[in-house]
C-alpha cells in the first residue's frame, strides 16, 4: 500500500478498488485481470491481501523496476517452450492446492488494440478446473486514458480495479474449459464497455 500511495502522490493518479466484498480471505482463486499496461501486475497485486503468485513471461523479469518488484511472486514461463509451459502449469496447481492464489492475464500480452479485450488463452481456465478453484475476474479501467498505447507519458486521473463475482469450478472437467472461458470473457468485456472510459462508445453503438 505504501508504494501505491507514493506513486499516486507522484503521478496524480487516484487508485480505487470496487467489489472487495467478493473476496474471501481464506479462499484461493485463479485471478484473471485484463491487461493493457505493465503497471497492471503491481497495481493488481498490491490490492490482494492474501498470499498469491503470478504467471509472467520470462522476459518480464528483465524489465527494470517491474522485474524487481515481482520477482519474489513470479512463476516464469517461456511460452515458446512446451516443457516450460507444462512446468508452470504443474507449479500453479500446486500453489493453488496450498491455498495460494494465482494471478494470470488471460490475454497473454498487453492489449494494444482498440477493442476492450484480446482473445483469451485457455491456460488460466484449465488450471482453475484442474485445481477445482474459483475464477476471480478482475477488470482494470481508466489506465488506457491516462497512458495511451505506445507512450510512456502518464496523465493524472483515476484508475479503478473491480473484482467481479467469482465463478466456481467445482465439478467442471476439461470439457468445460471453452464454456468457462467464454463466460468470463463476456462478463469482463461487458464491464469494460459499460465502465471503461476508453470503450464506452462501443456500448453506445451497441444500443
Amino acid at each position: 500500500d505504501l508504494w501505491i500511495r507514493s506513486w499516486s502522490l507522484l503521478t496524480g493518479i487516484r487508485f480505487r478498488v470496487e467489489g472487495k466484498e467478493h473476496l474471501q480471505p481464506e479462499q484461493a482463486y485463479v485471478i484473471v485481470p485484463n491487461h493493457s499496461n505493465l503497471l497492471d501486475i503491481p497495481l493488481t497485486g498490491s490490492r490482494i491481501h492474501h498470499p498469491w503468485k503470478c504467471l509472467v513471461k520470462q522476459e518480464i523479469l528483465n524489465v527494470p523496476a517491474v522485474g524487481w518488484i515481482i520477482h519474489n511472486i513470479a512463476i516464469p514461463v517461456d511460452r515458446s517452450s512446451k516443457r516450460s509451459r507444462q512446468r508452470s502449469l504443474i507449479a500453479m496447481v500446486r500453489e493453488l492446492q496450498k491455498g495460494i492464489s494465482i494471478l494470470i492475464f488471460p490475454e497473454g500480452t498487453r492489449n494494444r488494440t482498440p477493442q476492450p479485450l484480446k482473445s483469451f488463452y485457455s491456460g488460466a481456465f484449465i488450471i482453475a478446473i484442474k485445481a477445482q478453484k474459483p475464477i476471480l475476474p478482475v477488470v482494470i479501467t481508466g489506465i488506457r486514458k491516462l497512458q495511451p498505447v505506445d507512450t510512456l507519458l502518464l496523465y493524472p486521473g483515476k484508475v479503478t480495479m473491480t473484482y467481479l463475482e467469482p465463478i466456481p469450478t467445482e465439478g467442471l472437467t476439461d470439457k468445460d474449459v471453452k464454456e468457462l472461458m467464454t463466460r468470463v470473457y463476456a462478463l469482463m468485456e461487458a464491464h469494460l464497455v459499460q465502465h471503461g472510459p476508453a470503450f464506452q462508445h462501443l456500448g453506445t453503438k451497441a444500443n
